[in-house]
Parts: structure tokens; C-alpha cells; sequence
């Protein structure tokens, strides 16, 4: 079996992981490919296409993790993320001194499998469909103007009628993993990542009736633009400049990407831990 592992080169622990890694490696007789999360654009099938890889470690926080999902998915490959960041609301391990433990059980292949979702929006200007990309946690629409107030329409697939203007900082459009990462920091609720919804989450919202709402996730999502100079990210990347009239649409995903942990009630337990480091 072999590992692929991705560190974040901006850690202070970088270089105390690398050293673990490599221990362990020695230690159960392993392969571990070690690359810097600046190297990850240039990972591609030449790592993957028989070289055996059954899992991908991201060792940082959560935004490491959300640029390893990418790699999980195109190659079919679990994912387990060990925390040298932050919070770390994604992983599975609290720190470095657990990696023994994460070699012992998927050597072993005690461990469980998670399904996450992601969102996949469509963006449209000039009446034509533009871009397209996939987020694990959320897509956040923002007014590039600092102190300029943005006005958004929000639709439903299923609902032929205007659902709500709102007149916000921005809309966050989240998945349930999403909800403990921008959506959470800007008031919104948190959803384990096992119920099927996406959440709508305004940001700074100016009106008391504009709060988080939950969806089913089988309707989709179509926001209009009522404001020049609107900024997309995905996953806290990707800017894209959108001007008035120009629409995004969002739905789940039908890529899913699978985290590998170690209890069968994670969510709740790492939850309980990160609410008490915040």
C-alpha cells in the first residue's frame, strides 16, 4: 500500500511532519509520496496511474484539506486530513503525534468511510454558461467594493416565483460541510455532514428578516445579480467579477468525496473538541 500526503508549506510544523512521516514510513515498511500543498496543481496522473496510492493525508488545516478533496475525487481515493492548523473541523486526527495510530488502523482497515457533498455552480454572463466548478464547502458571492452593499434575487428550480432580494455584504451557498467553515463565521448554523440540505447564508444582512434558511438539497439554486461589481469564490478561491444581471446556478453535486475516520460519531466528536479550541 501507499500513501500520498500534501503538508501545508506554510505550517510551523511543517518540518516536524515531514520528520514523523518519514519515520513512520521507515517504521510499517511504507511508501509515502510527501509533496508541499504549493506543489499541488503539479500532482497529477504520473502520481496516481499505478503507483497502488489507496490514500491521500492532508496535513494543515481545513483549506488544505479542501484543495486535497479535489485530487480525492478525480482519482477515486479516500482522503484523511490530520490537523497542524487551527481549528481543523475536517480532520479526522487531532495532530501529528497521532499519525502512528492512522498508519496502525488503515494498515489494519479499521477505520470508516464518510461520504461528504459538494455543490457544483454554473456561473452565466452575456446570456451564455460561462464557468463551472465544484465546492466541498461552500460558494461565496461578494460585493467588490469594500463598504458597497450588494442586492442578489434568489430563486428556486421548484418555485416559479421571486423567493426572497436580499440586500447583504453577501450570500455564502454552503453544503453541510461548509456550514462549520464562512457560513458558521457569519452566523449561520452548523449541520452535520450527513444531512442531505444546502444552506443560504447572508452575510452582514441589511434587513432583520434575512437570516440563514436550510434547503433540501434537491432543489436548486438560481441567484441573480442586482448589483454592478460582484465577486464568486469557490471555496474561498477562484475570484470571479460578475455585473448586474448575470446569474449563478447552484445544486448538489453528484461528486462526492470520501474522508476516512475512526469513529462512527466523528462529526460529533470533533465538533465538541473545535467548540471548546474556539
Amino acid at each position: 500500500m501507499k500513501f500520498l500526503c500534501v503538508i501545508d508549506n506554510n505550517n510551523k510544523l511543517k518540518i516536524k511532519t515531514k520528520e514523523k512521516l518519514l519515520s513512520v514510513s521507515k517504521k510499517y515498511k511504507i511508501d509515502i509520496d510527501i509533496f508541499d500543498l504549493i506543489e499541488i496543481d503539479n500532482i497529477g496522473k504520473k502520481n496516481f496511474i499505478g503507483s497502488d496510492i489507496k490514500v491521500i493525508i492532508a496535513c494543515g488545516g481545513d483549506g488544505t484539506i479542501i484543495r486535497c478533496a479535489k485530487l480525492a475525487i478525480k482519482y477515486k481515493i479516500p482522503i484523511v486530513g490530520v490537523n497542524i492548523g487551527h481549528i481543523g473541523f475536517l480532520s479526522s486526527l487531532f495532530n501529528i503525534d497521532e499519525i502512528d495510530f492512522l498508519f496502525e488502523k488503515i494498515l489494519k482497515e479499521d477505520y470508516y468511510i464518510i461520504k461528504r457533498s459538494m455543490l457544483r455552480c454554473d456561473i452565466h454572463y452575456d446570456n451564455k454558461k460561462n464557468f463551472n466548478e465544484i465546492a466541498l464547502n461552500e460558494f461565496t458571492i461578494r460585493s467588490g467594493e469594500v463598504g458597497v452593499i450588494g442586492k442578489y434575487n434568489l430563486y428556486f428550480s421548484d418555485y416559479d416565483k421571486l423567493f426572497n432580494m436580499y440586500h447583504a455584504d453577501g450570500l455564502i451557498i454552503s453544503s453541510p460541510t461548509g456550514s462549520t467553515g464562512y457560513s458558521f463565521s457569519a452566523g449561520g448554523p452548523i449541520v452535520s455532514s450527513t444531512v442531505n440540505c444546502i444552506l443560504i447564508t447572508p452575510i452582514c444582512p441589511h434587513a432583520f428578516n434575512n437570516r440563514s434558511i436550510i434547503i433540501d438539497d434537491k432543489k436548486e439554486i438560481l441567484i441573480e445579480m442586482m448589483s454592478d461589481k460582484q465577486i464568486v469564490k469557490v471555496d474561498g478561491r477562484n475570484d470571479i467579477e460578475l455585473k448586474k444581471g448575470d446569474k449563478i446556478h447552484i445544486e448538489k453535486a453528484k461528486e462526492v468525496v470520501s474522508f476516512i475516520t475512526f469513529s462512527e460519531n466523528s462529526f460529533y466528536k470533533n465538533l465538541i473538541t473545535r467548540i471548546k479550541i474556539l
